[in-house]
């Protein structure tokens, strides 16, 4: 009907404007395949039916887990509770109701039943991630940190997640396995949420030592009275002190270590007293070769 339309035009310019382009091999595509079907064809009611028989049967199931979890939400555990066991009797096959009684348990500080919830979950849908990564951070939360890095690894191959790359990465750095650490502290680091901030407070401690240009830019220039002047810029969202320089010249190298503290995202002048030509500081370079985290503004991330 649609090649009739427009008048039977099958041409290259046709085929290009058109999303769906109406050619004679797609029309005689259609006559072939429908060749091939039964006589009379089929119109699968009954088969649509029983497909949709287990989603009806279901559908109380998961209207009583919406209701669960908006309790849940407000803080009545009580009724949270009633719902999700509800649910899990229409349907107990279902990982996301499993994961909420959980966590209904966990509120109540019954971790062994929050334990077993979970354990359950991750048995009836393996390729759930959030059901392993609950698992690993309550078995953290009990000190039982062999079981809590494999649910922790479990997550990760199936979705990457802030908290279990930053757990994760703590255990590395508790077995002086630096570069490992780093890695998981970079990767949860890119989430902005409080995991990924307090894993990028990790990552500062342990690489601003060693790696600080990666966090800090330098200059040099000179004030309007002649003297050397080093602006130190902070590309972290956390203030930074001790902040450790090498001034280089052609006649040699200088460390000098500047004192106070470089706001987060903002930057800090300091002024020698050295007075330079203008050619002296274009001959010579300042690099930030180490640096630590201030204390202050820092314990609010954790």
């Amino acid at each position: 009907i649609l090649l009739k339309e427009v008048g039977g035009q099958d041409d290259l310019f046709t085929r290009l404007l058109s999303d769906h382009p109406i050619s004679k091999e797609r029309v005689a595509a259609a006559k072939a395949l429908l060749s091939q079907l039964p006589a009379g064809g089929e119109d699968g009611r009954e088969r649509y039916h029983r497909r949709l028989a287990a989603l009806f049967r279901d559908a109380p199931a998961y209207e009583a887990y919406d209701k669960a979890r908006k309790a849940y939400d407000k803080g009545d555990l009580t009724r949270a509770r009633t719902l999700v066991d509800k649910a899990i009797e229409i349907q107990p096959r279902e990982a996301v109701f499993h994961v909420l009684k959980g966590d209904i348990y966990q509120k109540r500080y019954l971790e062994d039943k929050a334990l077993a919830e979970y354990k359950e979950a991750a048995r009836l849908n393996p390729g759930y991630y959030q059901p392993h990564l609950k698992l690993g951070l309550l078995l953290d939360s009990l000190g039982r940190q062999g079981q809590a890095r494999i649910a922790l690894e479990n997550s990760l191959k199936l979705l990457k997640t802030a908290a279990a790359l930053h757990r994760l990465g703590r255990y590395a750095l508790n077995d002086g396995d630096y570069a490992t650490a780093k890695n998981y502290f970079k990767q949860a680091a890119e989430s902005d949420s409080k995991e990924g901030r307090a894993a990028f407070v990790d990552l500062l401690r342990i690489d601003l030592p060693e790696n600080a240009a990666a966090y800090l830019d330098a200059g040099l220039g000179l004030n309007k009275n002649g003297q050397v002047q080093i602006t130190i810029q902070n590309n972290t969202p956390f203030p930074i002190g001790n902040v450790v320089v090498v001034v280089e010249t052609p006649t040699g190298g200088e460390r000098i270590r500047l004192g106070g503290v470089t706001q987060p995202n903002s930057e800090s002048i300091y002024t020698a007293q050295a007075r330079w030509t203008r050619e002296q500081v274009n001959a010579a370079s300042v690099r930030v070769v180490s640096a630590r985290l201030a204390a202050a503004g820092i314990d609010d991330v954790q």
